[in-house]
This record gives structure tokens, sequence and C-alpha cells, in this order.
């Protein structure tokens, strides 16, 4: 059987990125190349703990609103896994 991106309904294969994945493709960062053929036709998730650490970073950078704006909108691209709300505790607590 032929590996493919699709599964038998026709709809994308999901695929889960890492936060380092993710903070690759925001920066449009040259690293990020080397995965752009496996993300290509597939329906991307992150972790809620990606979700945070990414919101953690912005928040230490002290990221002005229209930067955090752009992450967000940037994340809306992606399918967050949830776990409960640990992750948005985190991000506050750190």
């Amino acid at each position: 059987m032929a590996w493919t991106r699709e599964d038998r309904s026709g709809r994308m294969k999901p695929i889960v990125l890492d936060t380092d994945v993710v903070s690759f493709l925001f920066k449009a960062d040259t690293r990020a190349q080397v995965y752009l053929p496996q993300l290509q036709d597939r329906q991307w998730f992150i972790s809620f703990m990606t979700e945070a650490e990414l919101e953690q970073w912005a928040l230490l950078a002290n990221w002005g609103g229209k930067r955090i704006v752009w992450l967000r909108l940037f994340l809306s691209r992606f399918v967050v896994v949830p776990s409960s709300h640990v992750g948005t505790s985190f991000v506050s607590l750190r």
C-alpha cells in the first residue's frame, strides 16, 4: 500500500507540529524549509502546550500588541489539541 497524505475518506491526514517547527514557520526561519515537504497537503495540529509556549515567548519578549495579534492570527491556522486549562495557567504562572 502506498503512503498517502489523505485518508480513505479523502481528508488530509493530520500532522502534529513541534513548538520549534511552528516557531521556524512563524519567523520565516530558513530551518523551516526542511519541514515544508512533510507539511504540504496536511492538516496542521499543535498541542495546547505549544500554544502556551509561544504565548509565553511573546510575553517574555515584551512584544507589542500588533505583533501578538499577528502571532495569534498565525496560530489560527492550526488545530489546537486541548488538554485542559493548564496551558493558559502555564503562561500566567511563568
